[in-house]
């Protein structure tokens, strides 16, 4: 399953940079598929395929969809930290990478806390996930100047659902709303 997402992810990841940095070279099969060769890939996008691709896959084999998406979001957040350290290696912003990587660690210490103590229903950790993912690699778009407008929608958008959905399965406004009634 992880194979496949990564796979599916792989390839609209290459397929959304090709749509929005549009070039005639693309056009040309072994310069689309040769992305070592020829960079370019928009994450975002890829993140979000693999993501509905786990869902459509889990929902169509009868498998425990929500619970395979926490366990392949927590694994897909261990790997991003992997990237982090790379890029705090190869940049030349260290400090920023130690304060985000510091960061992330902490964010990703108590998600496997929630995971682990059961405290969240099932795809919970899989949206918080996606929120910690957004937030963490538009901030590192922002330390390198390069945002480009697309990735930027796509991360809103998939920060935004996954927030809704987060308020909307745990009840969140309810608990909200009952805190401040007590007081």
């Amino acid at each position: 399953m992880a194979l496949l997402s990564s796979l599916v992810g792989l390839l609209f990841a290459r397929i959304f940079y090709v749509v929005f940095n549009f070039a005639h070279g693309f056009l040309n099969p072994l310069v689309f598929f040769l992305f070592p060769y020829f960079p370019g890939l928009s994450i975002p996008a890829g993140v979000l395929a693999g993501a509905l691709f786990v869902i459509l896959f889990t929902n169509k084999s009868k498998l425990p969809t929500q619970r395979l998406f926490d366990f392949l979001s927590l694994s897909f957040l261990a790997s991003f930290l992997i990237r982090l350290l790379i890029s705090m290696v190869i940049s030349k912003l260290f400090v920023t990478y130690i304060f985000l990587i510091l960061l992330f660690v902490v964010i990703f210490s108590l998600l496997i806390y929630f995971f682990i103590r059961a405290k969240l229903l099932d795809a919970s950790i899989g949206y918080l996930s996606l929120i910690t993912f957004s937030v963490f690699y538009y901030i590192i778009q922002l330390t390198r100047h390069s945002a480009f407008l697309s990735e930027d929608i796509l991360l809103l958008g998939i920060f935004l659902f996954s927030l809704y959905t987060i308020f909307k399965q745990e009840k969140l406004w309810m608990k909200i709303k009952k805190s401040f009634l007590k007081k």
